[in-house]
């Protein structure tokens, strides 16, 4: 099993996108938290911080299939640079708002704006890999190392996300969600266009919202969703409480 991820990994110009793609999950692990912890740490309202929060994540969901859609048609390096200037702009705003105390609307705005601006990039490498393997066992594995990247990030990303935050300042969670984006956005950009292969080979198929049963999958995550978004205030509130 070993010797297989290995060769799968180590085959030439396989780690210029497994890299940037594991970089950039982590910004997904952490942006909703740094949310909640900035607008917390300065307003001290868990309110609030839900509120604007929410509006992250939801937009977030709405925009990232559209988002690849256009990573898909147009060339990569422009989305990855009309985004990438979108979340500096919306995160920058974001925090400069709840620093300056400003209303909750003003705050939702520039959290939508930093939802509405991040790339899909699990998306970008799994369509990668579908492009240069064929279906079959490899296909599977790399599908494999997807999913480990997967949860990795969701364990990894809340603890930075904290940790910066309780260090460095309530900002810092965003700060480094920001940062991570950048990373992975300048590893996609240094790629050739990507989706083409991928693209050309679904037009004959349905889309996705189309498929079997993808129906119930979608309500079944959204409730998924509200479960882990409650989570994520509760216990931030629930540990500040208890010191």
């Amino acid at each position: 099993m070993v010797p297989g991820y290995r060769s799968l990994l180590g085959a030439p110009g396989r780690l210029a996108f497994v890299v940037p793609g594991a970089v950039g999950r982590l910004p997904m692990a952490m942006r909703t938290l740094g949310c909640v912890l900035l607008i917390q740490g300065y307003t001290g309202s868990y309110g609030s911080a839900g509120i604007v929060g929410a509006v992250l994540t939801v937009v977030s969901a709405v925009a990232s299939p559209r988002l690849g859609q256009l990573a898909d048609r147009h060339p990569h390096r422009l989305i990855l640079a009309v985004s990438l200037a979108l979340q500096a702009l919306g995160t920058t705003a974001l925090i400069a708002l709840a620093a300056n105390d400003a209303p909750l609307i003003p705050l939702a705005l520039a959290a939508a704006i930093v939802g509405g601006s991040a790339m899909p990039f699990p998306s970008m490498s799994r369509a990668i890999w579908s492009a240069r393997l064929e279906r079959g066992p490899a296909l599977e594995r790399a599908f494999t190392v997807e999913s480990m990247f997967d949860q990795v990030a969701f364990i990894v990303g809340p603890f930075i996300a904290i940790l910066l935050a309780v260090e460095v300042s309530p900002a810092g969670g965003l700060i480094g969600a920001l940062l991570m984006t950048l990373v992975a956005s300048v590893g996609f950009a240094r790629l050739p266009d990507i989706g083409a292969d991928e693209l050309a080979a679904s037009r004959d198929h349905p889309p996705a919202i189309q498929i079997g049963g993808m129906q119930v999958l979608i309500v079944a995550f959204v409730g998924l969703g509200v479960l882990y978004g409650a989570f994520e205030v509760g216990l931030v509130a629930f540990a500040d409480e208890h010191g």
